[in-house]
């Protein structure tokens, strides 16, 4: 698979990417390379707001900032956190965020190769972070330190969240007095071509620059699906004396890929079920996305985040002002899955293909759909300003740490998609559906070619008019305040408090766009706005039961404004609100080798935007665009249990179990969520394990060996109970699975300071063919096995 390179009209990279190659140049032509030796530990005095991965040993991280901004040790805080540190990330292979987060509990994707679309607790989250702040960029291992899974809700600091939880990555960060750098090679299968670089260059004593690069290139392992992707990232310390210091951070990159979502095959029976039963009538090797071999997905993006952080009083009050803002711009060209139906005029006999039934048979009145061709362009900006404090309190009967600020958003985040219909005549009128003009023609059936899914006929490339048809602008303006206290009590301090409090005075706003006439210029056709002002509260305890268990409970609220969902009266949806219950007990050993958490949920939510499955919106209102939600409530009780440890300090592992049963509780027959069902696009149970060992005396000195396992129970798909004779009940389901991936490598030092590494990576070594993703309207395939080779070189 071969893809243009975007060059110098990449209108992003073009405006920044030479702030971030200037900062590249500096650090390879720095003298300091070569005069500074490496060393393992920071020289520097990290600030109160920063976590220090680098103390890390093997899988076990004992610290971090994703509850309450401050570092604190995890057995400290109430909540359930599971932290996947680089090094973990490494070993098990993963390249991006959905690779590194199957080695989490309770968490599932609803798309599948999607960075946002996932369900933690059962319960579907949108609340992914990048340090804390919302990101419109994608991931890459390449930048990140860390990846932290915040269980529960937590908007009491990150604001707009969902119940279910939180995922914050944590990007790598400049050190002061340290000069190394890594540069690492991988190929593998599905032509997989991958190089990154990661330099930190020590500039004097009081000044340090990191920067890491990335090009990665693969064809996916599916039929017409693949992936290339550059980025530069930076991250500058300037510690200009022993209570001041500003930080500065940002990348620019490219992402081109082909989408993968699932397959567009129907099911079995003539009923308006959702896409996603039909997944599974073909083996993985014939996966493709839905939008089409044709389907391209462009992305510029970059974001910088600049931190000014001073210490005041004796390192009493330290604080902390933050300017972010990240942006990108997208063009798409897709086709989306059912963009309109008709009913069927006459009744359809089945066809198959090798044994697997391609075009079901259906009844005449059966809803059939067609799909229109479309290029979608997108720029998102979302900027970010925060004021926060970390304040140590007088003693009062204990030790107390106030952490109090506030954030402000303006509405300059605003998002233009427009829509350009290739199936036009040039005076811009349709010219009709895509598999012919009677309803009979308009079933979206495929066929098997060249090893892949194809439609019947080429779709792109048929010089075609093209013009704008649609579009939408969103607005969000946020303004909030938060208080968080940390206290410790006694003069143990075995008894501890953490109680927060936040207020958010939120705006949203969405304009529809039309066409102007038989034009390209753009009008407001429709409009629509809401204004919550909501407080979200988080109360934590913990009591230390013996020096090394402790006893937690929480309780905590959470928020997410419904941008861009709209109700059956297309109305624009007011935020979802949730709160939770949680008790549990965490576990530390003095020496830091061993720790645990086990952690009972209990959580609920309301107001939740349901996506509406399109077959249900054409048997209730005729058509299934735009597309509209439902308000539901719901619950999920369960829990999770992980496991970290340091048997020895050549062997490290980590493992978990989770269960979550997410149910709704508001009935909604008409719209396929009937109440008491569970909730689709969940597996219950997830278990995960992974385990290194290193070889240090003898002669197989500097060998590793690992291996580990994923296992995801039966996924339930949705539940289609419409109250309607002419669609049949029925829950879809597919079955669990278990991957297994394994690892293989080689250390040697070739130098006093320079080692070489060899490794080998085996993602899902026995191939398993398993559904990793559900929605109510599709669903998708997991990774095939990958076998991965990689070099390199640290000095």
């Amino acid at each position: 698979m071969s893809y243009p390179l975007p060059g110098p009209s990449s209108r992003l990279l073009r405006a920044r990417g030479p702030v971030l190659s200037a900062l590249l140049l500096a650090s390879l032509l720095s003298p300091a390379l070569a005069q500074t030796p490496n060393t393992s530990e920071p020289a520097e005095q990290l600030p109160t707001f920063t976590v220090d991965s680098t103390r890390d040993v093997g899988y076990q991280a004992t610290n971090t900032t994703s509850v309450g901004y401050i570092n604190r040790p995890l057995k400290d805080l109430p909540q359930s956190i599971g932290i996947l540190n680089q090094e973990l990330l490494r070993d098990v292979g993963a390249l991006d965020f959905a690779q590194a987060v199957q080695y989490s509990t309770n968490i599932n994707f609803q798309i599948a190769n999607a960075d946002t679309n996932f369900t933690i607790r059962g319960l579907t989250s949108r609340s992914f972070f990048v340090n804390f702040l919302t990101r419109v960029t994608p991931t890459d291992s390449y930048m990140t330190e860390r990846i932290e899974v915040v269980h529960g809700p937590a908007s009491v600091i990150y604001g707009q969240q969902d119940a279910g939880g939180v995922v914050n990555t944590i990007t790598k960060i400049a050190h002061l007095k340290q000069n190394r750098t890594t540069v690492e090679l991988t190929g593998g299968d599905y032509d997989l071509r991958r190089g990154t670089f990661d330099t930190n260059i020590a500039l004097g004593d009081h000044q340090a620059l990191r920067v890491a690069g990335l090009y990665h290139s693969t064809e996916d392992g599916r039929a017409y699906a693949g992936i290339e992707r550059r980025g530069l990232y930076a991250d500058y310390l300037w510690q200009i004396n022993p209570t001041t210091s500003i930080r500065i951070t940002g990348e620019s990159g490219y992402d081109h890929r082909t989408p993968f979502t699932g397959i567009i095959t129907l099911p079995l029976n003539s009923s308006a079920q959702s896409a996603a039963a039909a997944v599974g009538l073909l083996p993985q090797k014939y996966a493709q996305s839905i939008y089409g071999p044709d389907a391209q997905s462009n992305l510029d993006y970059f974001f910088y985040t600049a931190a000014f952080t001073k210490a005041l009083f004796n390192d009493r009050l330290n604080v902390q002002f933050t300017v972010s803002e990240s942006m990108r711009n997208r063009n798409q060209r897709w086709g989306p899955a059912m963009k309109s139906a008709s009913y069927a005029t006459a009744a359809v006999g089945p066809s198959s293909i090798n044994g697997y039934q391609i075009t079901p048979g259906y009844a005449a009145g059966t809803p059939i759909f067609t799909q229109n061709w479309q290029l979608v362009g997108l720029d998102e900006r979302f900027r970010f300003y925060r004021l926060q404090a970390a304040w140590e309190l007088p003693e009062l009967g204990g030790k107390h740490m106030l952490t109090f600020g506030g954030n402000y958003q303006p509405n300059d985040y605003p998002t233009y998609n427009t829509v350009s219909w290739l199936y036009r005549n040039p005076d811009g009128s349709p010219r009709g559906a895509i598999f012919g003009t009677s309803a009979a023609d308009r079933m979206p059936y495929t066929v098997i070619m060249d090893g892949g899914l194809r439609y019947p006929q080429q779709l792109i490339g048929n010089g075609l008019y093209e013009r704008k048809a649609s579009g939408f602008q969103l607005g969000q303006i946020v303004k909030a305040g938060f208080a968080m206290l940390a206290s410790d009590w006694g003069h143990d301090g075995r008894f501890k408090t953490l109680i927060g409090f936040r207020y958010d005075d939120m705006y949203n706003s969405n304009d529809t766009l039309g066409a102007s006439g038989n034009t390209d210029n753009m009008i407001i056709t429709t409009s629509a706005a809401d204004h919550a002002k909501v407080w979200s509260k988080s109360i934590g305890a913990i009591y230390a039961l013996t020096p090394t268990l402790n006893l937690t409970a929480n309780y905590g609220t959470s928020l997410w404004p419904n941008v861009n969902r709209f109700d059956i009266n297309l109305n624009l949806m007011p935020p979802t609100e949730g709160e939770s219950y949680e008790f549990g007990l965490k576990a530390l050993t003095p020496d830091n080798r061993y720790s645990a958490s086990f952690t009972y949920f209990d959580l609920t939510q309301k107001n939740s935007a349901l996506s509406v499955a399109a077959p249900l919106l054409i048997a209730q209102f005729g058509s299934s665009t735009p597309a509209r939600a439902v308000a539901g409530a719901m619950e999920s009780k369960g829990y999770e249990l992980e496991f970290t440890a340091n048997p020895t300090p050549a062997w490290t592992l980590r493992a978990g179990v989770g269960f979550a049963d997410p149910k709704i509780t508001t009935d909604l027959p008409q719209f396929g969520y009937p109440g008491g069902k569970t909730m689709p696009g969940v597996t219950k149970y997830t278990g995960t394990f992974f385990t290194r060992y290193n070889f240090t005396t003898g002669p197989v000195r500097g060998l590793f060996v690992g291996g580990g396992f994923n296992y995801r129970s039966e996924n339930y798909a949705g539940y289609v109970d419409t109250n309607n004779d002419n669609i049949a009940e029925q829950q879809v389901t597919f079955p669990g699975y278990t991957t297994f991936d394994f690892l293989a490598g080689y250390s040697f030092r070739l130098a006093r300071h320079s080692r070489l590494t060899l490794r080998i990576n085996l993602r899902n070594a026995f191939d398993k063919s398993y559904i990793v993703a559900t929605d109510v309207n599709f669903a998708g395939y997991g990774d095939r096995r990958q076998l991965m080779f990689s070099t390199s070189l640290e000095f």
